[in-house]
């Protein structure tokens, strides 16, 4: 970091023509980089000068193998982007082909150094710029595809993370590196239920109207928790919870059955939640098409009790609802018809475990699963002899050619020594 809080990761745009080494300042030890244009691999590495990280004299060198790559840039009138993200000291480099100078733009506002650094609590994301202070930013990205070298800096900012808390949701944001909020992460105003209006924010919990701040005029403490009030014309603080209708989501996330309160006020949702499919062992896959008001499905899909968009569904009371899969037999079974079946054996880094899912009544395709799955990691010097139903008690093993898999078991290998043998 600099004495402004500008942090600078640098990027070599490497266009048309370039002969020999090329040196880039920045603060890395040694690290490895592959270029690769087709079927062709070029190969350079990250050099230092000094031992030392914050020594300016370490240059990243690429080595006069780049030399057949600019007669392929010369040849098909292409520009390559060589990317160098040094953020928090963490040197990776990539390259990019460039085809059109339309192409600029895109190529750099979808690199990996900006995504790491919007994605990094601790630094707020500024633009690239051509200078190396990074003082003015790059506003016409075309004007830097040339036929030469061009060094392009991504420009970062030192930054504060806070929380706000608003009814039951939490929301990340970034002040300044000063600790300042310059504008409300948000319209506060706009947020406010029917019949009240925003008060600030309470530094105790989000229904108290004591300790009642502005965040544009207070230094925000890193990783504090601000919660929005909301006040009615008799300074009663509005307690969301005690309003609102919540909606509990009962899903599969990966491999686990869970829950989620969602809460319903003023016509619409707390926040929206997406369920993936979900992948089995054996590569079959069973997908979320919606939501149930009755934890099973009888015989058929009940259109009145199936809700395809949760947003549509509008609840006057709190409800539960469950996740609805098609399965790839066609048929549909809720979150409370799965079964997920636990594969677990021990290995040198711990404990490693398989899921398999399958529905509750029909076990067949998991019983086949487990007749055939074998643990990934066998013990050296040990065989494995089977599944048991009890942790390392080789007496429990289930022989699953003529027993079927048990609805939601953990099944535990057993591995035999064979070095004395």
């Amino acid at each position: 970091m600099n004495k402004t809080g500008v942090s600078i990761i640098s990027i070599l745009a490497t266009i048309g023509l370039l002969s020999g080494g090329v040196a880039l300042n920045n603060y890395f030890n040694d690290k490895p980089i592959t270029l690769s244009y087709g079927d062709k691999t070029f190969f350079g590495k990250v050099e230092s000068n000094a031992g030392s990280q914050t020594d300016d004299s370490q240059d990243v060198v690429l080595d006069k193998s780049l030399e057949e790559l600019n007669e392929i840039c010369r040849r098909d009138n292409l520009m390559m982007m060589i990317v160098v993200n040094t953020i928090e000291g963490q040197a990776q480099l990539s390259a990019e082909i460039i085809y059109s100078a339309d192409q600029v733009e895109m190529t750099l506002n979808n690199t990996y150094i900006q995504q790491s650094i919007e994605d990094n609590p601790n630094y707020a994301w500024k633009g690239w710029s051509l200078d190396p202070d990074g003082k003015e930013l790059i506003t016409d990205y075309a004007s830097i595809f040339k036929n030469e070298a061009v060094l392009v800096y991504a420009v970062a900012e030192e930054a504060i993370p806070y929380q706000v808390q608003m009814f039951n949701n939490i929301f990340q944001f970034k002040a300044g590196a000063d600790g300042k909020v310059e504008l409300l992460p948000m319209d506060m105003s706009a947020e406010a239920p029917e019949g009240y209006t925003f008060l600030g924010f309470s530094t105790i919990s989000e229904i108290d109207t004591e300790n009642i701040v502005n965040l544009t005029e207070i230094t925000v403490e890193e990783n504090a928790i601000y919660y929005a009030v909301f006040v009615n014309e008799d300074g009663e603080a509005f307690n969301y919870l005690e309003e609102a209708t919540k909606v509990t989501l009962n899903y599969l996330e990966g491999f686990d059955i869970l829950n989620f309160d969602n809460y319903y006020y003023n016509g619409r949702y707390q926040t929206s939640l997406y369920v993936p499919n979900i992948d089995n062992a054996d590569g079959n896959f069973m997908t979320f098409i919606g939501w149930y008001t009755e934890s099973t499905i009888a015989d058929s899909l009940d259109p009145e009790k199936f809700i395809e968009d949760i947003n549509t569904f509008q609840p006057t009371e709190d409800v539960q609802l469950y996740a609805v899969y098609q399965t790839t037999e066609g048929s549909y079974v809720t979150v409370n018809q799965l079964s997920v079946i636990k594969f677990v054996w021990l290995t040198e880094g711990g404990e490693s475990a398989t899921r398999y899912i399958s529905t509750t009544d029909d076990l067949t395709s998991a019983t086949a699963f487990a007749n055939s799955f074998v643990p990934m990691e066998i013990p050296e010097n040990n065989e494995f002899v089977g599944w048991s139903t009890v942790a390392n008690n080789p007496e429990n093993i289930v022989d699953f050619s003529s027993t079927s898999a048990t609805a939601n078991a953990t099944y535990y290998a057993i591995f035999q020594d064979i070095s004395l043998e």
